[in-house]
């Protein structure tokens, strides 16, 4: 084609263009020249491919569960503590060992054994045995995660109407973490605080 019309030339430049990102897309020609067309099956395609990769997508992202579990905050502080989610959890962690340092110490490090073979470590970055919380990070798993930071705290609180313990289960994660890690944080979060409820026979049950 040969146009005098700078405008014009644009246009048909910006159609011609178009039709072939949509072939390469969907495998689908679209009409550039005159008469109607029907672009349903185009924009099907383009939302799909914009789906798979909103997934992908990758951006920070805070995720937060909590719940309240019937035993009291002193009686379950000492396991949050030291991270001893063997104690807490043993349907899931098979084991709970210390590689640096010593258990509830800011700076060791702790590893968590799960019962499908999974290895996590923690390093423990902040304890507060004031307002019973603790934080620790992610340094290595097997298998490996999708994220470069992931940051973890656990918070009691004592429910003074009946002596329960009101628990927060907060995680911040870098900005290359998926939405499919974020959801399996999730999850395991809640398996926890099920566990938690069941598994801590040890513990003084609220009357």
């Amino acid at each position: 084609f040969f146009f005098n019309d700078t405008a014009t030339t644009e246009i048909y430049t910006e159609q011609i263009v178009g039709s072939v990102r949509c072939v390469q897309e969907t495998g689908y020609q679209r009409r550039v020249h005159g008469g109607t067309h029907n672009n349903n099956k185009y924009k099907q395609s383009k939302m799909e491919i914009q789906r798979q990769q909103s997934q992908q997508v990758a951006s920070s992202s805070h995720q937060h569960e909590s719940a309240v579990i019937n035993v009291r905050a002193q009686d379950l502080w000492p396991y949050i503590r030291s991270l001893q989610f063997d104690k807490l959890s043993p349907s899931r962690i098979k084991s709970v060992e210390y590689t640096q340092g010593a258990a509830g110490q800011v700076g060791s490090s702790v590893r968590w054994n799960y019962n499908d073979g999974a290895e996590w470590e923690f390093k423990i970055l902040e304890i507060s045995d004031l307002n019973m919380f603790v934080t620790f990070e992610v340094i290595s798993a097997n298998p490996p995660t999708l994220a470069t930071s992931i940051m973890n705290t656990i918070h009691l609180r004592r429910v003074t109407e009946d002596n329960t313990t009101f628990i927060t289960y907060t995680t911040d994660f870098s900005n290359d973490a998926d939405s499919n890690l974020v959801q399996d944080f999730k999850f395991k979060k809640l398996d926890y605080f099920k566990d938690i409820r069941q598994n801590a026979p040890s513990l003084e049950k609220t009357k």
